[in-house]
This record gives structure tokens, C-alpha cells and sequence, in this order.
């Protein structure tokens, strides 16, 4: 049974096994001696899959430290709010509002190139790096901010790592909780670990190969989209039919060049 992990066990549950145990019944259902079996749901273990790079891997304790300061909210101020997108999608930003028309009076303030994870959410890749545009943004305690230690890594290098590296799934083991309410904590977020080239260089000139790729990636999905759009509402398109096997051709060579950190994380 050691595939297994131990089933969560109720109050009263535990009263009933204390029943049967002065009974003289053997209520241990990882003894072969066990007389007593209850039939409930187990869930399978996860297997943790195992990454590897070609630089150095460091814990993000060593990079970041929790921002756990609030502020309290003023009723007659305005203040921003932010959204943080599923599936590293990004931060973006979710309205403008009046500080009496939140209810929750205790807030956190963002800072730019601030690591962001919403805790109910980060299971789906809820998390990322505030934009400069965004700081200043107030966010719930359901949402736990870190400080990057910019001695050591490139906020840009890091949100690209984080963004399109297989954190998602890493995340994944540590989750506890109700399938609603299962969420990670702060500690699990610590302890995980990432590529990082010691030579803050070399961060810059991965961020800057990786933002050509996605420059290439836009200019072709633009195409793209050019090009379906003439096959399905322009009654012109037998005059652009020509140009149809070099625009696609493009689009072809621009979706292999678009960002694959597959090459860093061996």
C-alpha cells in the first residue's frame, strides 16, 4: 500500500478506530495483520519528474525573500487591481477602483519585478513578474509577493524561466487541501529551484535571443491571421493566392523559432 498516500482521517473516524482498538481489533491497514478495512478514496502518489540544466541550479530561497507588508485601504482613494492569467500568461490589469467599494480593508502593495503567485491558482500557473506599468497595484492576501534579490538574477530572465519552464507541473506535488481550496504555500514556492547562469551576462543575452523569438513569433501569428482573414471574408482573395505559400512558409519557420527553453532545461 505504500503507493498510496495516507487517507485524510476525521475526528470521527479516529473515535471509531479507538473503539475497535479496545475491542482487541487491529484497525492498522498497513499491518498484515489488520482485520479492519474501510473503504474510501485514496489518491495516487504523484511521480515527481526530474529537470535538468546546463547551468547551475539554485533553490529560490537563495533569490527571493517573502513581502508579507499591508496596507490598510483608504475609502476615498483609487486604487489599481491586477489579475494574474492561468498558465503563465501573465500579469495584466483587472480594474480601477475606489477604496470603498473593497471590502477587504488589509491589502498588499506590488512592486515592480516583484515575483507574484496566487495561492488558490498557482496549481494552474497563476504567477509571474509585476510589470513597471502595474506597480503599485494593491492585491489580496491570497496572493503572496516576493523580493528579487537583483544582485544575483535578471527580472526578465527570471519571469521567462518561470513563465515557460515546467513550473506548473512542479507546483503540482505540493498542493494540500479540498479540491477547491488545494493550494501550495509559501515554503513549497521557496524551496523550488531553477537554471541560473551565474553571469548576469549571459541572463541578458538569453532574455534578449528569447525576446527576438517572440518578436518573430508576433510577426508571424500577425500573418497569419492576415492571411486567414482574406481566405474567409475577402471576395479579393484569388488576387493575394499568389503570396499564400511564402506567408505560410514564414509563418512555418517562425513557429520553430519561437521560444523553447526545452534547450536550457536538459
Amino acid at each position: 500500500m505504500s503507493k498510496f498516500t495516507k487517507p485524510l482521517e476525521s475526528a470521527t473516524r479516529k473515535k471509531i478506530d479507538q473503539m475497535l482498538i479496545n475491542l482487541g481489533w487491529n484497525v492498522d491497514e498497513d499491518d498484515p495483520n489488520c482485520n479492519v478495512f474501510t473503504e474510501r478514496a485514496k489518491t495516487y502518489e504523484p511521480k515527481k519528474e526530474k529537470y535538468y540544466s546546463q547551468f547551475p541550479t539554485v533553490k529560490f530561497e537563495t533569490i527571493m525573500k517573502e513581502n508579507t507588508k499591508t496596507i490598510k485601504i483608504d475609502d476615498n482613494k483609487e486604487y489599481t487591481r491586477i489579475t494574474v492569467k492561468l498558465h503563465g500568461q501573465g500579469i495584466v490589469l483587472r480594474d480601477k477602483i475606489f477604496g470603498k467599494k473593497i471590502k477587504t480593508k488589509t491589502q498588499k502593495v506590488t512592486k515592480a519585478d516583484q515575483f507574484i503567485v496566487a495561492e488558490l491558482d498557482a496549481k494552474f500557473g497563476a504567477f509571474g513578474v509585476i510589470p513597471k506599468e502595474l506597480e503599485g497595484a494593491i492585491v489580496s492576501s491570497h496572493y503572496w509577493l516576493f523580493d528579487l534579490d537583483t544582485n544575483k538574477l535578471i527580472p526578465e530572465y527570471f519571469d521567462y524561466v518561470i513563465r515557460y519552464g515546467p513550473y506548473e507541473n512542479i507546483i503540482k506535488p505540493s498542493v494540500k487541501g479540498t479540491t477547491n481550496y488545494a493550494a501550495p504555500r509559501p515554503k513549497h514556492i521557496l524551496s523550488m529551484q531553477l537554471p541560473l547562469p551565474t553571469d548576469k551576462d549571459v541572463q541578458k543575452d538569453i532574455v534578449n535571443k528569447l525576446n527576438e523569438q517572440l518578436e518573430i513569433k508576433y510577426e508571424a501569428t500577425t500573418k497569419f491571421n492576415q492571411l486567414l482573414t482574406q481566405l474567409i471574408i475577402e471576395p479579393s482573395f484569388k488576387q493575394t493566392g499568389s503570396n499564400i505559400k511564402t506567408t505560410v512558409k514564414s509563418v512555418i519557420l517562425s513557429d520553430k523559432e519561437s521560444p523553447d527553453l526545452r534547450k536550457y532545461m536538459k
